[in-house]
């Protein structure tokens, strides 16, 4: 072989070698790459429910009840109390300020509108007068949802942390309220971990047997309750252009503390 051809052949060789060196490194890079991708991406997974498993219960009861006020949202539930089990209707619109609306509808059983203005509450049924009555800065149309929950815990109920559930397709954390005596009720909420909505509560005995129960099928949050909540408005105005012919006539003092 001459010295060209061998000279050539060295040249083809190195070109190769060179060549295959640079395709392993793009590969190595790209491997790299691919890694440090998936890493990250793990990293968000584990730290996302990290950082929401953080909250405290008490802290998140704090939150659960500044979204019932201020929070648009509407949605359907059903309630249960022994045998019986009835589906409503709520809508909510919010405001910062304390003064917000909502409207409940009955959707089985007998009929029924109930709806609040702030402190004022009218009651609605077919064929019967407007019931108006005065409801209390804390009142709710959602029921079983512990009044002063933004205070706990107190000497009368502790909290405890659950497991993780889902509910009308939200991810919920759940918070067990449980009494400090047989002489109360106890309690266990499901609250949304995106806007800390109760989206299910149960009312518990001192067996931990469940006495009554609500949970949402169906919820939505922010602009996609916009329809409801005009509806909401024009219910208030309605109701305010009439003249109520009835009130409650009783009212409950002297509660026990707690």
């Amino acid at each position: 072989m001459s010295s060209g051809t061998a000279s050539a052949t060295q040249e083809r060789r190195f070109e190769r070698s060179s060549y295959c060196g640079r395709v392993r490194q793009r590969s190595n890079r790209r491997r790299f790459t691919v890694f440090c991708t998936l890493a990250i991406c793990a990293g968000l997974v584990v730290t996302f429910p990290a950082l929401a498993a953080a909250i405290g219960p008490s802290e998140q009861l704090r939150l659960m009840a500044q979204s019932l006020r201020t929070l648009d949202y509407e949605g359907a539930f059903i309630f249960q109390s022994g045998s019986r089990v009835d589906t409503f209707h709520i809508a909510h619109s919010g405001d910062s300020s304390g003064v917000d609306r909502e409207r409940l509808t009955r959707l089985s059983g007998p009929s029924s509108v109930v709806t609040r203005n702030g402190d004022s509450t009218t009651v609605r049924q077919p064929g019967q007068a407007p019931l108006a009555f005065p409801a209390g800065a804390s009142a709710r149309l959602l029921p079983l949802v512990p009044v002063d929950a933004a205070a706990l815990p107190n000497p009368n109920y502790r909290l405890r942390m659950g497991e993780i559930d889902r509910v009308a397709g939200y991810d919920c954390s759940v918070i067990d309220i449980v009494a400090a005596d047989a002489y109360r009720y106890s309690y266990r909420v499901w609250l949304d971990r995106q806007h800390h909505l109760p989206l299910r509560v149960s009312l518990l005995d001192d067996s931990q047997r469940t006495v009554e129960q609500y949970m949402f099928v169906q919820l939505s949050v922010g602009s996609a309750a916009a329809v409801e909540l005009g509806a909401i408005v024009e219910a208030v105005a309605m109701l305010a252009a009439e003249k109520p012919v009835g009130s409650a006539g009783w009212t409950v003092n002297d509660l026990p503390q707690g």
